[in-house]
C-alpha cells in the first residue's frame, strides 16, 4: 500500500500482503461490503472473484468469494459508483468486446448484470 500523505504526495510504502502473484486481475471499487471501508476484488486464475474487506487500519478482514466465471471477462474495474445509486460497481469487459455493469447491493454482492456498451475490445485497457 502506498498511504497518501494528504498534500499530494506518498508516505512509506507498507507490505499488506503476499501470494497476491496468484490473482490474474485486481481491483479497488470502493466499499462494495458496505461497512465504510474501501475493498479489493481479486480474480484468481481459476475465475473466482474474492472480495478483501479492507479493516480501515490498512489491513484485510478475512476474504469472501463473491462470484465464479469471471475468467470469461477479459478486463475488471472499479468506477465507483458508475450507476448512481449510491453502491460501488464492478465494469467488466467480456472477449467478445460488451462492457457489462455489475451493480453493487451495498452489501458485498451484486443486483443483476446490465450490458452497457459493445466494441470495447478495441480498448487496450479500462481505467
Amino acid at each position: 500500500m502506498y498511504p497518501g500523505n494528504g498534500s499530494g504526495g506518498w508516505l512509506p510504502r507498507v507490505l499488506v500482503g503476499q501470494g497476491w502473484n496468484v490473482m490474474s486481475e485486481l481491483t479497488g471499487p470502493g466499499d462494495f461490503s458496505g461497512d465504510g471501508h474501501p475493498d479489493v476484488l481479486a480474480r484468481d486464475g481459476g475465475g473466482a472473484l474474492w472480495m478483501y474487506p479492507g479493516n480501515g487500519s490498512g489491513g484485510w478482514l478475512p476474504r469472501v468469494l463473491v462470484g465464479q466465471g469471471w475468467n470469461v471477462m477479459s478486463e475488471l474495474t472499479g468506477p465507483g459508483d458508475f450507476s448512481g445509486d449510491g453502491h460501488v460497481d464492478v465494469l467488466a469487459r467480456d472477449s467478445g468486446g460488451s462492457l457489462w455493469m455489475y451493480p453493487g447491493n451495498g452489501v458485498g454482492s451484486w443486483l443483476p448484470p446490465q450490458k452497457i456498451g459493445s466494441g470495447w475490445n478495441i480498448m487496450s485497457s479500462l481505467p
